[in-house]
């Protein structure tokens, strides 16, 4: 079964490793090689600590567990744009549970 829960700051790693499994599989050949083989990791990691480590009122996350092991996430930041509204900022889901 899937749940969903709000992410939190120590949910960084986690999420980082999401999105670099997420590009990896979906950026291959866009992105340089070098990039996504041996500095995603590390360039996820610092960006999803630094984001969850100072959120404001308008960013809300939202983690997927399926059996309680984390499987995507969302991340948007709301009333992003006076005339759009919010913005779906992140949706990455690993390939296993597309």
């Amino acid at each position: 079964m899937v749940t969903y829960r709000l992410i939190v700051a120590p949910d960084a790693t986690t999420i980082a490793r999401i999105h670099a499994t997420s590009w990896r599989r979906a950026y291959r050949g866009i992105l340089p090689d070098k990039y996504l083989d041996h500095e995603i990791d590390a360039d996820r990691r610092t960006h999803w600590r630094r984001r969850l480590s100072a959120p404001t009122e308008r960013d809300v996350g939202v983690l997927a567990l399926q059996d309680g092991a984390p499987v995507g996430f969302m991340f948007a930041v709301r009333d992003e744009d006076e005339r759009w509204g919010s913005m779906l900022d992140n949706l990455h889901v690993v390939p296993e549970h597309k």
